[in-house]
Order: C-alpha cells, then sequence, then structure tokens
C-alpha cells in the first residue's frame, strides 16, 4: 500500500467484532486518495479507494485503483442487470453483400442487434465484408465479439455462409465477413444477429 503524506489523516477502529481503518490523503503525484482497509499484519487488504487527480475520478472494491478503468473490483460481481452506457455504433453494409443492401443497428457498444437485408438485384460474393460495425467509443484493447443468429433467415443460412473472426475485430469495431458460400443471390432477405462486446 503506498504511505500517506505525513499530513493525511489516519483514522482505525479496532473493536471486538470489526477491524477497519481509513485514511485521507495527498500522495506524492498529486492525487487525492480516500482509503478504507481491513488491518492484517501480512497483508492489509484494501476494501475501498477512491482517488482523483482533479480531472478523472477513479474507484477500486476489493482492490486498488486501475489506471486503465474507472471501476476496478477485485472480485466477482453480482447485479441484476449489465446496461451498456455508449451511444449506438455506425454501420455500412460491405461489397460482399451487394451493392444495394441495407444494414440497420440497435443497441450499444456492449450489446445489440445487426440487420442486413439483401436485395433482389444483387448477387452477395464469398469471403468479403457483409457488415461493418464502428464502435461509438472504441476500446482501450481489442475486445471478443459473440455474434449469434435472431431470426429464421439467419438460422436457415447454408453452413459457412458468414463469419465473424477475431483477426477483423479491433478496438474500433468488427467486420462480419462472407464465407466460403454466399448468401442468396437475387432474393430480397433480411439477416439479423445479435452481438455481445466484452474486452
Amino acid at each position: 500500500m503506498v504511505a500517506p503524506n505525513p499530513l493525511g489523516l489516519i483514522v482505525c477502529n479496532n473493536q471486538i467484532l470489526v477491524d477497519a481503518c481509513f485514511r485521507a490523503y495527498q500522495d506524492i503525484t498529486g492525487r487525492t486518495r480516500f482509503e478504507i482497509w481491513v488491518p492484517d499484519s501480512l497483508s492489509p487488504k484494501l476494501t475501498i479507494v477512491l482517488e482523483s487527480d482533479g480531472t478523472i475520478g477513479r474507484i477500486g472494491l476489493g482492490a486498488d485503483v486501475d489506471a486503465n478503468a474507472i471501476v476496478n473490483i477485485g472480485g466477482d460481481v453480482k447485479l441484476n442487470h449489465v446496461v451498456g452506457a455508449t451511444g449506438t455504433p455506425t454501420v455500412t453494409s460491405g461489397t460482399g453483400a451487394g451493392a444495394n443492401a441495407i444494414v440497420g443497428i440497435q443497441g450499444n457498444d456492449a450489446a445489440g442487434t445487426i440487420t442486413l437485408t439483401t436485395s433482389v438485384l444483387d448477387t452477395p460474393t464469398v469471403n468479403l465484408p457483409l457488415v461493418n460495425v464502428t464502435f461509438n467509443t472504441p476500446y482501450t484493447s481489442v475486445p471478443k465479439v459473440i455474434l449469434m443468429p435472431a431470426n429464421a433467415t439467419s438460422f436457415g443460412l447454408a453452413p459457412n455462409s458468414w463469419q465473424l473472426l477475431q483477426a477483423n475485430v479491433t478496438v474500433n469495431g468488427f467486420t462480419i465477413l462472407g464465407g466460403t458460400v454466399a448468401l442468396p443471390a437475387l432474393m430480397a432477405a433480411e439477416h439479423i444477429w445479435n452481438y455481445v462486446v466484452m474486452q
């Protein structure tokens, strides 16, 4: 643990059933910190840390703060729902879907629904982009994307007619590629997928 500034406030409350300490101080980098921890002669256990550098505030729960996150949790998390807070990503159709394909997206960077509608005028091609998704807010490192068919048309597609490869995922977005089998030609069809993204 970081030693407090000599002028910092250190308070401990030691009772029979409760052992807890907290301190507020400014560290040598100028960051203001407030810590609550369980004293342990061998390994003090931080339970809550609040820190601010005057611009960004960070929280540590069961762990110290992390420079790469607003909230750092050192253990399992139990909650009711996970709700993404970003705006809606942008989406464009790829050359593999045909020149007249229409795409749409609902949701946010964490989860959502992609719609690709092919045209009776087009003949989709293999191994080329079908849909390009750009995140509303880039991730700090390349995330993992799970893509699932979400309507009967997508479930009924021939095997290997679409693919999502990790190589086609970046911090900025992901691309659904055509596979070794093309989407049905000269047919108006609505293909729907759900996606989930985690870093």
